[in-house]
């Protein structure tokens, strides 16, 4: 029989605001990792991985993954011999799709992740997303600020889409022509586009007609 590893990234939502005492309490104190208590019941194995810098993973997890491509290699080894499923919410989303894509996930489930990082070039600035800005020009990071040559198998994508929201519907914009499976939700809500408290049934929906059918 198949086994599952599911592997949940959480999104820069992990802590908030952007203050010593939120980061202290949440990280240091509580240990959080999004998506603990909406476990997939598939799956043998679970990894939650988190980037407290906020930084879409562009320079890793810790101070020895320190880097996209040694995140890669430590999921390879994690995954061995195992089915790969991935999901997070925003930044989280993005990272889904950039790991999973790279595994050869089997399902990935993006909740208004993004699909590029270029607008936040225009909308954002240095002080808040430091490592995008100062690596916009370095080819060994920027080539991830777009994830639409990184996809591999679009047929495995769930992007769970927030219409009414312009930055998600931006990065809609950005893989038009990529043929991933879209459910699309008619709010503004950023990140996850329904009540959080249904999760766990929108999860047993997905088991139960897109994942393991």
């Amino acid at each position: 029989k198949e086994k599952y590893c599911v592997i949940y990234f959480s999104s820069n939502n992990i802590y908030h605001p952007n203050s010593k005492e939120s980061f202290e309490k949440t990280i240091i104190e509580k240990n959080h990792f999004e998506w603990y208590g909406t476990r997939i019941e598939k799956g043998y194995k679970h990894i939650f991985i988190r980037d407290i810098q906020k930084q879409w993973y562009l320079n890793g997890i810790n101070s020895e993954l320190n880097s996209i491509e040694k995140v890669l290699s430590f999921l390879n080894k994690e995954t061995l011999g195992y089915k790969v499923i991935t999901l997070g919410s925003s930044s989280g989303g993005f990272a889904a799709v950039l790991f999973g894509s790279f595994l050869n996930a089997e399902k990935i489930l993006t909740f208004n992740g993004q699909f590029q990082l270029f607008d936040l070039l225009k909308s954002s600035n240095e002080a808040i997303d430091p490592i995008i800005f100062r690596n916009q020009n370095n080819p060994s990071i920027n080539k991830y600020f777009s994830l639409k040559s990184i996809i591999k198998n679009p047929s495995n994508i769930y992007y769970f889409l927030s219409n009414k929201s312009q930055w998600d519907q931006l990065n809609k914009d950005h893989i038009f022509e990529v043929d991933i499976n879209i459910i699309s939700f008619n709010t503004s809500n950023h990140g996850i586009p329904f009540i959080k408290s249904a999760l766990p049934k929108i999860i047993l929906l997905i088991k139960l007609y897109f994942v393991f059918v």
